[in-house]
């Protein structure tokens, strides 16, 4: 029986797990979460392909799964991560703060040695946004730049860390090195109908674009303010946007820009992604051992096309002449 395991029932974990059952993969899909009454719930929800697991979990918890999923606050995220590794299962990570994927990068050479793969960072920004960049630099023979703006969270525990790295010190990556900026603010214009929003430059996920790109590629990350919902009880994370502009030359040595940009409620295209990665890595392969961004394990544009079939769209900006 093909077993995936789903850890943490906020928004995004909910929403990974209908995807598990809804496509027919997995034979059966393991929720756990700290609140058992929230796990119970799901699973009357989910129907008779469900079943909980206990909380706390550890290895033992793990040993027959194909996959797992981690939608957990951050500390608890690379806890259930390194349970994983463990236990030989490869592991899907929503975190995407700093600190977290630091944590799970330390993983790596355990997870080399026993041949597990760990996709870090699959959420909005890095994940999705990191699959959009990688995609259009397929358009260069050289790409120069790099930048991501996101606005937008899934949750409490979202909210709280988008506000944690934009209190944290603001660093860019230029010449194969991180280099500390003050407070820079700049006005993005996202697809409608965010429009323009203010962003602050931020260090989350650039490592894992370094690590893709190279070190002469410079990477520049800018993520809004996040406010919690106004009716919190509603489940609605409301909409977020990205966008990912890609600044390369071509072979004839013609500089150009694409710009590629999303807009959806972020859960939704979190909880998307999540399950897009989780059945490739259980289906799929044989996959790199070790810890990997999601752009480093897929080809950018299958996983798109996934993602479009399931509802979650990206699209090209293109300049219209001034009237």
């Amino acid at each position: 029986m093909t077993t995936a395991v789903v850890c943490g029932l906020g928004l995004v974990g909910r929403r990974v797990a209908r995807q598990l059952v809804d496509t027919g993969t997995f034979d059966m899909v393991s929720v756990c979460d700290r609140s058992p009454k929230r796990a119970q719930s799901t699973v009357d929800i989910l129907g008779h392909r469900s079943q909980v697991v206990s909380w706390p979990i550890g290895p033992s918890s793990l040993g027959d799964a194909a996959v797992v999923v981690s939608a957990l606050p951050e500390d608890h995220d690379v806890e259930v991560a390194a349970h994983a590794v463990t236990a030989g299962v490869p592991v899907v990570s929503a975190a995407d703060g700093s600190a977290p994927l630091g944590a799970l990068q330390a993983l790596d050479e355990r997870a080399r040695s026993v041949g597990v793969t760990v996709a870090a960072g699959v959420g909005f920004a890095p994940g999705l946004a990191d699959v959009l960049a990688a995609h259009a630099a397929t358009t260069f023979a050289r790409v120069d730049e790099v930048r991501v703006a996101r606005a937008g969270a899934a949750g409490p525990a979202s909210i709280a860390a988008v506000r944690r790295e934009r209190r944290d010190v603001p660093a860019v990556w230029r010449h194969g090195a991180w280099t500390e900026t003050g407070r820079l603010n700049e006005q993005v214009w996202f697809p409608e109908p965010i429009g323009a929003v203010d962003c602050q430059v931020v260090r989350a996920g650039g490592d894992l674009l370094a690590r893709h790109f190279g070190g002469d590629t410079a990477i520049t990350t800018t993520w809004a303010e996040t406010r919690a919902a106004r009716w919190p009880n509603r489940g609605d994370d409301g909409l977020g946007a990205l966008r990912v502009e890609v600044w390369g030359r071509h072979e004839d040595g013609s500089c150009d820009v694409v710009v590629y940009g999303v807009i959806d409620r972020v859960s939704i295209a979190v909880g998307t992604l999540i399950g897009v990665v989780a059945e490739r890595l259980a289906t799929g392969g044989p996959h790199p051992a070790g810890v990997h961004g999601v752009a480093e394990l897929f080809e950018p544009l299958g996983v798109l096309r996934a993602l479009d079939e399931r509802g979650v769209h990206a699209a090209a900006f293109e300049g219209a002449p001034i009237r």
